[in-house]
């Protein structure tokens, strides 16, 4: 019997695995269960990570992910967001409307403090410390357009 991450780099790699791999994107019902509005799931790195962390134990999940919102790098990039309590954060108004609004973008620091995508670093670290590396965690970029 494989193990989780030999069962899922087998499949990444072609290779037969034992069974197919289980990894749904499971954000709201993780948030959901673990007792979080969808608001402090996707704004707080360790309420994320402990989610996960259940959910994956629940179900015997091959794979957990830090996805929460497609919204981490426009919101470093100065984005005006929003953060409904029950649903995905997301953009007031878009980021880019015309080719000079790139020129404005800048360079976010995925490491400083405070920004969003530190935060989704940090649960990276939370959740591979706590499965030892045994179970995969996979990240997520999405792109300010």
């Amino acid at each position: 019997m494989m193990t989780h991450r030999q069962r899922f780099m087998a499949a990444l790699s072609g290779a037969p695995p034992d069974r197919t791999p289980v990894f749904p994107l499971l954000m709201f019902l993780a948030a959901d269960r673990a007792g979080l509005t969808y608001h402090e799931y996707a704004t707080d790195a360790r309420a994320l990570a402990g989610a996960q962390l259940m959910v994956q134990e629940r179900f015997d999940l091959d794979a957990i992910t830090v996805c929460s919102d497609a919204f981490r790098v426009p919101a470093d990039l100065g984005g005006d967001m929003a953060y409904p309590e029950d649903r995905t954060p997301y953009l007031r108004r878009p980021l880019v409307t015309a080719g000079t609004d790139l020129n404005k973008l800048g360079h976010p620091d995925p490491t400083a403090q405070g920004s969003r995508m530190a935060d989704r670093l940090l649960a990276v670290g939370e959740m591979a410390r706590a499965t030892a590396g045994e179970v995969p965690v996979v990240g997520w970029v999405e792109m300010p357009f």
